[in-house]
């Protein structure tokens, strides 16, 4: 091959390389976030190197200590939605009736979702069966990678955002968020530093969007729409 062929080669390779490193450190990593993906993963620092192992005796223990009612309330939640926080909220507050509250919040999930994948695709961390075979899968393994857990990312954003909605539920709902991480290692699809992690970076985000004058000004319209319909208390129970 040609001095230019093994040129042109190479700089082909470091277009795409380019293309890659774009799409993933964009600014557009998080809408509400003043940080960009790049540093975003610097935050992370990303999981502990050399401790699969040990991670993996951990996860060992609390497959073996957890319940079978701690195991179906898990596999439960193999799919993340709002009806986690149900209950503690004491009502839907993402159902027809609450149409501002909806969109903005399926604005909010989608936005989140598509960064913690391109969070997940930078650390390529994998899934602990693939490194422990004494790990039981309780659900079908996804394919994604595991750092950091979207769902402990999930679970802590929105018990954050819903927080700041409702403080005199401040404890009930963080408690709730941290149990749908915590569900992940009993599946055995998580290690606990996936998990701590998605723990850091949906609260940190949850932050960002509560210093948002957009989310600012939806607080507003979403609990006057909440009063105007009049939302059940927790414990007058779901509607």
């Amino acid at each position: 091959m040609g001095k230019w062929g093994s040129r042109g080669i190479t700089v082909t390779f470091l277009f795409i390389a380019l293309l890659q490193s774009t799409t993933l450190f964009g600014k557009d990593c998080f809408e509400f976030a003043s940080l960009n993906c790049k540093q975003i993963i610097a935050l992370l620092q990303g999981p502990p190197p050399g401790l699969s192992l040990a991670e993996g005796d951990l996860v060992l223990a609390i497959q073996q200590t957890a319940s079978d009612a701690e195991r179906k309330a898990a596999e439960g939640e193999n799919h993340f939605a709002f009806k986690s926080f149900y209950d503690a909220m004491g009502f839907k507050f993402d159902g027809d009736d609450y149409p501002q509250t909806k969109s903005f919040f399926k604005t909010l999930s989608s936005n989140l979702g598509h960064s913690v994948k391109k969070i997940k695709k930078h650390f390529d961390r994998k899934r602990p069966v693939h490194f422990d075979n004494r790990i039981t899968n309780h659900i079908v393994s996804p394919t994604d990678p595991s750092y950091p857990s979207g769902h402990a990312t999930m679970g802590l954003f929105w018990a954050t955002l819903l927080a700041d909605l409702r403080p005199d539920l401040k404890a009930k709902l963080l408690e709730r968020g941290r149990l749908i991480g915590w569900h992940r290692i009993i599946l055995g699809v998580h290690y606990p530093s996936d998990v701590t992690a998605g723990f850091y970076l949906g609260e940190y985000l949850a932050k960002q969007v509560i210093q948002s004058t957009l989310y600012q000004e939806k607080r507003t319209a979403i609990i006057a729409e909440w009063n105007r319909i009049g939302h059940q208390k927790p414990e007058q129970g779901i509607h």
